[in-house]
């Protein structure tokens, strides 16, 4: 009889060749992991691949795929492929904390369908199994559904030879059917006091098999989803040369014109690779200068210098995955490196996707190879699994994979294994999660043999600086960086003020001849202070920028101010906390909104960036409702407010040169006095100690309640048909994903046209999901449409979405 792993039309594969396929490509993705024995880690990857579907062996299954029969839970194969594949770990004798890899077979191959949840779900100890008291309802049925699958396995003794041969093919003792069948429970049992040990481990043990789990767990999903797809082969590596990042770096400098500006960028370029040669052994990097600097194309270069460096002393390549908090500022950063590798790169043209890809829930699902586009589903599994030198990502991407559980998230983790990571604008990891990120990669450095730069104008203290090696030089140098680039003056203003009073003075104050950014807290706010200042007409071109207009007209906009930037015209551009970070803007004069200092520090960077200005003039204010109700405190609460606004109070002018011991004292208070809870990391990091990975049975902490960027409640999608085009794209989703009803062709479609959709799709609250009874918008699913006949009812051309319609304000969504 012929058993089958994957049974449809074009796909017709063994189940033998299955496990096979999944094995060989699980080995040859295996780079190690510090600490672990490589021979016992190897065998742990190879029983997960060849028993992760073991359970497909049944009758029940193979009914179920090939005559498409409904058997109901009798067809299901994960429980049964996880007890089997780790019993037959077991069986080879290991010793030690060894041990403790049958316990992530079990967890892996139970859950490679699905997501991670806790061990104890699906365990019992052994006298509650033999005494039958297993009194979880969800194991109880699992079991009696176990012991009818062994009973039809038992049936075919042909399934027991064919296991056999393949088993010690790959160097297993084997442990036969008949007596896995008699002993099924002791195993199981097993596992279960295997889990409580190691909650008795010490905390480098129990961080290093928690590492282990989401490495197995993540080579098994990748190679069987790549397997089931007819991926049968990974693409090879890609060279890249440091040389690609030092020529380009020279060519700029030549080219660019002769100012102290550009001086330092080259300055600062030379100082951090010569700190990389020096310092190569280091683990933790931060690089902290000015906004504007050049530490995108320094903190590439040490990347690329690091890279090389490793691969002469330690034999392998690794890949640069380079993260960025949000997805509104990885376009221009990936386009520098895409530029980079585009002017120096032969074959790049041909084989961009193998060099290069930018990965977050937005982007356009593209994988070039030889000159081809992928099938989007495929580039889909390349994409997610990171087949790529270089990763240009998300924190969110990134974060939630360290602190990971889901399927999903959790297919790239190898390729974490020996990597290069870059963290831009790190000052924006919330403050909540700083003990547990820096333990993370304090872990991942040692146990997964990583090296991560910390990029940032700021210098969170995240880590101690005997934890993390500074590239940009001393202290005192980067004291005299920052004093060089000695562009703008911040003016702290204590008075309180309503938006109309706010105005007036703008009003006084205004130039003609001077480029203004104005930044506050809330869309609410935004809107009116734009309207005011609209009626004033100024006689320059003003802007309005905030996630309550579309993606599609953001981008428009940016480009706009930026043309204007070019040739030197002033404008007005009011603004929420969406161009803090990484957006290229450059004006005279920055008018912020009470924020945190860190942030108030990063918008001052958007004040005459290239410094051949005049000097630029940065203003912090208090702008309060009309009620005399704080915007500021809404939005970040007092804490934080009050530790700027008193040290800003005790210095009401500061030039630039003092931001960076200005920013460094404001982090060393915050961090000191524990002005700022840390209690949801700590619960993270007792999460991931315990492999809690979800859905703990007696509701103690989970790492899927580790939320980078939390979830505001009220808020629904809106699809804004904006024009013409945006029509089309409605009609063609309505087509091919709402109405189609092949389940593979619509989600299909839905990956080509997503990122389509996401440029007229906007955050909106008032509407609650399955309300329906809201004239002219219409529901598909949990998305909304507002339909262009209708578009003038709800959406300003100038101020986006109209909130006053749905009664409802709520705060800016980055």
């Amino acid at each position: 009889m012929l058993y089958y792993s994957h049974y449809d039309i074009g796909i017709e594969k063994l189940l033998k060749d299955h496990l096979q396929e999944v094995t060989a490509s699980m080995v040859k993705k295996f780079q190690g992991l510090p600490g672990l024995d490589r021979e016992a880690f190897l065998k742990s990857l190879k029983a997960a691949g060849l028993g992760h579907d073991f359970g497909k062996y049944t009758s029940y299954f193979q009914d179920h795929l090939v005559n498409k029969k409904a058997v109901g839970p009798l067809s299901h194969h994960a429980f049964l492929s996880a007890v089997w594949a780790s019993a037959q770990f077991l069986n080879e004798n290991f010793e030690g904390s060894h041990q403790y890899l049958a316990l992530l077979i079990f967890l892996a191959v139970l859950r490679h369908h699905g997501d991670l949840d806790h061990p104890l779900n699906n365990l019992a100890s052994k006298r509650a199994l033999r005494e039958n008291a297993v009194y979880n309802e969800s194991l109880k049925n699992k079991l009696e559904i176990l012991k009818m699958q062994l009973e039809d396995l038992l049936l075919n003794p042909e399934i027991d030879r064919e296991n056999q041969e393949l088993w010690q093919k790959h160097g297993f003792k084997y442990l036969p059917l008949v007596e896995f069948s008699q002993n099924y429970q002791d195993y199981l049992g097993r596992l279960y006091t295997l889990y409580q040990d190691l909650t008795e481990e010490e905390e480098e043990i129990r961080f290093l098999f928690y590492f282990a789990t989401l490495y197995l767990y993540s080579l098994l999903i990748d190679s069987d989803k790549k397997s089931a797809a007819g991926i049968s082969e990974e693409f090879g590596r890609k060279e890249l040369s440091f040389a690609l990042v030092e020529e380009y770096q020279r060519e700029l400098s030549q080219g660019a014109e002769k100012s102290y500006v550009n001086t330092l960028r080259q300055n600062l370029f030379a100082k951090v690779i010569s700190n990389v040669e020096k310092h190569f052994e280091g683990e933790i990097f931060s690089l902290t200068a000015p906004t504007g600097s050049g530490k995108t194309l320094a903190g590439l270069g040490a990347a690329f210098k690091l890279r090389e460096l490793v691969k002469q002393q330690k034999g392998y390549t690794p890949r640069i995955i380079y993260a960025l908090p949000f997805t509104s500022i990885i376009d221009q950063n990936f386009e520098v490196i895409k530029k980079i590798l585009k002017t120096k790169v032969t074959d790049f043209q041909e084989n961009e996707s193998l060099y290069l890809i930018k990965h977050h829930h937005l982007a356009d699902l593209s994988f070039r190879v030889e000159k081809e586009e992928i099938e989007v589903e495929k580039a889909l599994l390349f994409t997610e699994s990171w087949d790529s030198e270089i990763i240009v990502t998300t924190f969110v991407q990134l974060f939630h994979t360290f602190f990971g559980f889901k399927n999903r998230l959790l297919k790239k983790f190898h390729k974490l294994s020996g990597s290069i990571i870059l963290l831009d604008e790190v000052q924006n990891i919330p403050f909540e999660y700083w003990g547990a990120v820096r333990e993370i990669f304090l872990q991942a450095v040692k146990l997964l043999d990583c090296k991560v730069i910390l990029m940032t104008a700021t210098k969170p203290l995240i880590f101690s600086p005997e934890e993390c090696i500074e590239l940009a030089g001393t202290e005192e140098e980067i004291a005299e960086m920052f004093a060089a680039l000695n562009r703008v003056k911040l003016s702290y203003l204590p008075e309180r003020m309503t938006i109309a009073e706010f105005v007036r003075s703008f009003k006084e104050k205004f130039s003609k001849d001077k480029s203004y950014l104005i930044v506050v807290n809330t869309i609410k706010s935004s809107i009116e202070l734009y309207r005011k200042i609209k009626e004033l007409d100024l006689g320059i071109s003003l802007f309005y920028l905030s996630t309550n207009i579309t993606p599609k007209e953001r981008s428009q906009r940016l480009l706009a101010v930026k043309q204007l930037n070019q040739q030197n015209k002033p404008f007005i551009l009011v603004s929420t906390q969406v161009v803090e970070a990484g957006v290229d803007l450059d004006a005279n004069c920055v008018i912020r909104d009470a924020g945190p200092l860190d942030s108030v520090i990063q918008v001052a960077g958007r004040c005459n960036r290239s410094g051949q200005k005049d000097r630029g003039e940065v203003f912090l204010v208090n702008l309060i409702t009309e009620d005399g109700k704080d915007f500021g405190t809404r939005i970040y609460g007092p804490v934080l407010l009050k530790q700027t606004r008193e040290l800003l109070e005790e210095a009401r002018e500061i030039e630039e040169k003092a931001f960076g011991n200005l920013i460094g004292g404001y982090f060393l208070k915050i961090t000191k006095e524990k002005l700022l809870s840390d209690s949801q990391g700590k619960k993270t990091l007792e999460a991931i100690l315990n492999l809690s990975f979800a859905d703990a049975p007696d509701g103690s902490p989970s790492i899927s309640d580790f939320k980078l960027i939390s979830e505001i409640p009220f808020y629904v999608d809106v699809f804004v048909e904006l024009d013409e085009e945006a029509k089309l794209i409605w009609e063609e989703y309505k087509k091919g994903v709402i109405l189609e009803n092949d389940d593979e062709k619509r989600r299909t479609n839905y990956l080509k046209l997503k990122t389509k959709l996401a440029q007229y799709i906007i955050s909106v609250p008032g509407l609650e999901k399955n309300q329906s009874n809201v004239r002219g918008l219409e529901q598909v699913g949990s998305l909304f449409r507002l339909p262009l006949e209708y578009l003038e009812d709800y959406y300003s051309f100038e101020t986006g979405f109209k909130r006053v319609t749905l009664g409802r304000e709520e705060f800016e969504i980055l």
